[in-house]
Formats: structure tokens, C-alpha cells, sequence
């Protein structure tokens, strides 16, 4: 019984792992044209991540790889790509929420604080869910990385190419 239960899971897994390379985001009203450079912000790993194999160094790596030949480079200040990997394990397999966000930190007016206020914006935000064994988990979350920076890139470059026909 145990046995069926860690083949559904992996099949589970398998499942969810697939699907990320075809998800996009999309942005709404072009949110990401006119982005030219992007910090990198991973937020800090658990012991939990660190314990299924997850390491902010295969992250970073995975950001860099998937990034490879983008519109945009990662040397950037005002915008940041925000990257939040929440896990925990269950005997054999992990579980891992991925979590990835393009924000805009600057100053905005607001009605309280008319020469502006600092906030964050959201301008892009995607993510997936992973489950898999414990010793394959580390590079399923990298894998999941790089396919969700890539359709980052989808998207960016939809929102600037219709700025530049327009």
C-alpha cells in the first residue's frame, strides 16, 4: 500500500513537473514593457528546502540559465525578480511551492502622502507546485525555475514588441 501511495505521488509529480513549461502568466496592459534590468532576490531557504535538496546556489543558477538570451538583464536596481521556494517533506518525497514575482519598488503618490510614499508593485507573478523524492527534488525545483523564467521572457517579450508596433 505504501508503495502505491509513493506511485501516485511521483505519478502526481511528474504530472505538475510537465505542465510548467507551458504555463505563462501573461501581464496585463503591458506591465513589463520598458523593463530593461532586474535584481535578483531569492528569499532565504528553509531548513526543510534545504533538507528536500533545495540551495540558493542552484536557484541562482537556475534564474541564470533560463535567462540566457533574454530581452532584459539581471544587473537591475528598481525592479527585482523575487524568487520564494516554501517546502516541507514526508518520508521519501518533498513538497515545494515555487513562487516567482517581477516587482517594481519605487515611490507613488498616494492620497495620504502626496510627494509619494515607497511601494512595491507586483507587475508579473507566476508559480507551481512540486512534489517528488527527496533525492531528485533539488534539481526538479531548478528545472521548474528555468521554465518559469523562460516564460517570463514569453511574456516581456509580448508586452514589448506590442510597444514597439504601437
Amino acid at each position: 500500500m505504501n508503495c502505491f501511495k509513493n506511485f501516485c505521488a511521483v505519478a502526481i509529480a511528474g504530472l505538475v513537473f510537465c505542465t510548467a513549461n507551458n504555463v505563462s502568466a501573461q501581464t496585463r496592459h503591458g506591465t513589463l514593457r520598458d523593463v530593461a534590468n532586474l535584481n535578483v532576490a531569492l528569499e532565504p531557504l528553509d531548513a526543510d528546502a534545504h533538507g528536500c535538496g533545495v540551495s540558493e546556489l542552484e536557484l541562482n543558477n537556475a534564474v541564470q540559465v533560463g535567462a540566457v538570451n533574454a530581452g532584459f538583464a539581471l544587473d537591475g536596481y528598481d525592479y527585482e525578480l523575487y524568487l520564494r521556494v516554501s517546502s516541507m517533506s514526508a518520508e521519501s518525497l518533498c513538497f515545494s511551492s515555487v513562487d516567482m514575482e517581477v516587482r517594481y519598488n519605487g515611490k507613488l503618490k498616494l492620497p495620504a502622502y502626496p510627494r509619494g510614499n515607497t511601494v512595491r508593485a507586483v507587475l508579473w507573478s507566476n508559480g507551481n507546485i512540486v512534489i517528488s523524492p527527496r533525492n531528485q527534488h533539488g534539481g526538479d525545483i531548478a528545472a521548474v525555475v528555468t521554465s518559469l523564467v523562460k516564460g517570463l521572457i514569453a511574456d516581456w517579450i509580448k508586452d514589448n514588441s506590442v510597444h514597439k508596433a504601437g
